[in-house]
């Protein structure tokens, strides 16, 4: 007679998935990438390159650079060719007021460039604006959009007003203001995994380095444009994330796109922060591949 040990793991589960290293893959990342500037008539937009198979295109995070999306992009290059598209860089910097249009002009041709017969979007928190005006100006060239943090119109109170303001004109470093690395620490730093301790610090790194007049006129850019009277005309497939943390605000904005859009799913990610390409990714993938592959059929 023989024993058999007992089976542990209930239906379904499956097993944790090996960590992945920041530096690690932002080295690799680094390393086998590929780069270069695209010229426009109103600005340079520089384009990042990893992997390969379908394109997907990842619009500019409000602060940061592609780099912050390399373990996600690690994880889809054997099937998926991740196109970042940088902030552009404007000959002469738009006003609040138009910074989000032409924001969307410049990537627009970007994207008609290198994928004309069509694109997949992944646009979070300022690039979701700009990627509502491209999907409403330029239908043609937006196949699908995944949401992750964004909004129609963000709101600000008269305090909040003023300090963008006044942010707009010292030209330093997020990470030089007072209390900015500990206002990260309190939003962000419980959703970032306990067995990569540096990963947090990557974000520092990579968030610290944004100009505060770049970062102020962004969100000034939000405030003073509002995108929902575009969205019930918007045909294309939408996903909308929401993820644990992400606040009040961007809860209401995510909630209003979908009661508005009218071909629209809405997803969630428990204990993930605002930054799940970077917290979470093996799970975030889970969700991004299903719907992608509903939209190629």
């Amino acid at each position: 007679m023989t024993s058999e040990s007992p089976n542990l793991n209930p239906p379904g589960f499956e097993p944790c998935p090996t960590p992945l290293a920041w530096h690690d893959v932002a080295q690799s990342f680094h390393e086998s990438a590929t780069s270069r500037i695209f010229e426009t008539p109103l600005a340079e937009l520089k384009v990042t390159e990893f992997g390969t198979g379908h394109p997907i295109f990842f619009l500019p995070p409000l602060y940061g650079s592609s780099r912050l999306f390399c373990l996600t992009a690690w994880l889809l290059k054997e099937e998926y060719r991740s196109v970042f598209l940088e902030t552009p860089r404007f000959y002469q910097s738009p006003s609040p007021e138009k910074l989000v249009s032409e924001t969307a002009q410049v990537l627009s041709l970007g994207i008609e460039h290198l994928s004309p017969r069509g694109a997949d979007l992944y646009a979070s928190g300022f690039s979701g604006q700009a990627a509502i005006q491209l999907m409403a100006r330029w239908p043609h060239l937006i196949r699908s959009v995944f949401f992750q943090g964004v909004w129609g119109c963000r709101q600000f109170n008269a305090v909040e007003k003023l300090l963008l303001q006044l942010g707009r004109i010292p030209p330093v470093r997020l990470k030089k203001l007072p209390f900015w690395q500990t206002t990260q620490i309190e939003n962000h730093r419980r959703w970032f995994p306990p067995f990569d301790e540096t990963r947090f610090g990557f974000l520092l790194q990579e968030a610290g380095e944004t100009r505060t007049c770049d970062f102020a006129r962004r969100m000034l850019a939000a405030s003073r444009t509002d995108v929902r009277p575009l969205l019930r005309d918007i045909q294309q497939p939408v996903a909308i994330l929401h993820c644990e943390g992400e606040g009040r605000q961007l809860a209401a904005s995510g909630a209003e796109m979908e009661a508005t859009l009218p071909h629209v799913i809405r997803e969630e990610m428990p204990h993930s922060g605002q930054f799940p390409y970077l917290t979470h990714p093996h799970r975030l993938i889970k969700i991004l591949k299903p719907f992608w592959q509903s939209v190629a059929q």
